[in-house]
């Protein structure tokens, strides 16, 4: 190596430990507060704006139950379930077959297992739509026959259940639904749920879509309880008392048709079955320049998803990763959609890799980002590809805005 450029690495090594050490000094939380702070790009001095220079959509890898992931998201428990069917001329067809187990509050009334069970109602709070907001669907509740645990399994797993317990007409408006369980299956449950081995007794249900709905069709999503709120339960009476077992086990089995083509110079990532949007960076702009912050920003079109009496969702919070060439992920940061539908993901650790890349020392060869597996959704993300626009404050693409100290001699 020449000496001249050996001697400008030195300095720019040097210059970028004192602006890390200053930076981590300053925050240690991973949302990056504290690292500079950016607003609009290239407003700060010495901001540096990278537009993507590679943006594809990857599908590839088993898909994980529930979407693309978060740090520990095998092994995070869902607090969603998904049941519909529908038809989305945007992004391809999908159905979701929800799964759902009960326990045992944590107190009983004193006498509860005492006293026979008169009735049990399955309650649902819904919490998510997708597709037609105003359609009907009806549903079957079953009772699935062995044990299961939603815990790492490909999407489109399904497990074995019994004849349908309840086939019901459900608006996708009704904000609880109601599925009461007939007097067969209370007495025949009675002695299970009213001991102390309820929990292992009984496997939970199955709600799956019970024929072909009207086209488009929806999807609904109903939200599992959680230490202060019982959001969703099977409640169970007696002579004397009601006691709400809350649902607290759940699993989405997910499956889709092929997408349609996404609109022109727009890329659609869709939350749900593991894909991701790839991103490469060309780093060059920055060869004389120590990193002093970082922020990857994702605008989304909402018009492209936008469409009289269909609801699509944008994702309220996208994940970011660094993918090394083996495939394994470093988790950067998370970015939540603001108002301008626009995701910012800040953090030390990003900036950490951007200078590792200046410096070409680093061992990740790509940017991923993707819907987090939890809640489960359908949530559809339009993300701007191009045309390059007639000025820099204009760029809607994904983008890298830097700020840099200049080291050059």
């Amino acid at each position: 190596m020449p000496p001249r450029r050996l001697a400008r690495n030195h300095t720019l090594r040097g210059a970028a430990l004192i602006v890390s050490a200053a930076a981590l000094g300053a925050c240690q939380d991973p949302s990056g507060v504290g690292l500079g702070l950016i607003g609009e790009d290239g407003g700060l001095p010495g901001a540096t704006v990278l537009a993507a220079d590679s943006v594809v959509l990857s599908t590839a890898g088993e898909p994980a139950t529930g979407g693309y992931g978060t740090p520990g998201s095998a092994l995070q428990p869902q607090n969603r379930i998904l049941v519909g069917r529908v038809e989305d001329p945007l992004v391809g067809g999908a159905e979701a077959v929800a799964y759902l187990d009960v326990r045992a509050p944590s107190s009983l009334p004193d006498g509860f297992r005492d006293r026979p069970i008169t009735s049990a109602t399955l309650r649902l709070t819904r919490s998510y739509v997708y597709g037609d907001s105003l359609a009907t669907l009806r549903l079957a509740l079953s009772e699935v026959a062995a044990g299961w645990a939603p815990v790492a399994l490909p999407a489109d797993t399904g497990f074995v259940t019994g004849p349908a317990l309840v086939t019901q007409d459900v608006a996708a408006a009704d904000t609880l639904v109601q599925f009461a369980l007939p007097p067969e299956w209370v007495a025949i449950n009675d002695a299970d749920l009213r001991s102390d081995s309820s929990a292992s007794a009984f496997d939970g249900f199955q709600l799956r879509v019970d024929g072909a709905p009207p086209l488009p069709g929806v999807i609904v999503g109903f939200q599992t309880s959680n230490d202060s709120d019982v959001l969703s339960s099977l409640r169970i009476t007696n002579s004397r008392d009601t006691v709400d077992f809350p649902v607290y086990e759940v699993y989405t089995s997910l499956t889709r048709s092929a997408p349609a083509m996404p609109p022109p110079d727009r890329l659609l990532l869709r939350a749900g079955l593991n894909e991701a949007i790839v991103l490469g960076f060309d780093y060059s702009a920055l060869a004389s320049l120590a990193v002093a912050g970082a922020t990857l920003r994702l605008d989304a079109d909402a018009s492209v998803v936008e469409t009289p009496g269909f609801h699509r969702p944008l994702p309220p919070e996208l994940a970011l990763f660094a993918v090394r060439e083996d495939s394994s992920r470093a988790f950067l940061a998370r970015g939540l959609r603001s108002g301008e539908d626009v995701y910012s993901f800040t953090s030390n650790s990003l900036t950490s890799v951007i200078q590792r890349e200046v410096l070409g020392e680093s061992d990740f060869v790509r940017f991923e980002v993707g819907a987090p597996s939890s809640p489960v959704s359908l949530d559809v993300l339009p993300v701007y590809l191009g045309p390059p626009p007639a000025t820099p404050a204009e760029d809607r693409r994904p983008r890298l805005v830097v700020t840099a100290i200049d080291t050059s001699p």
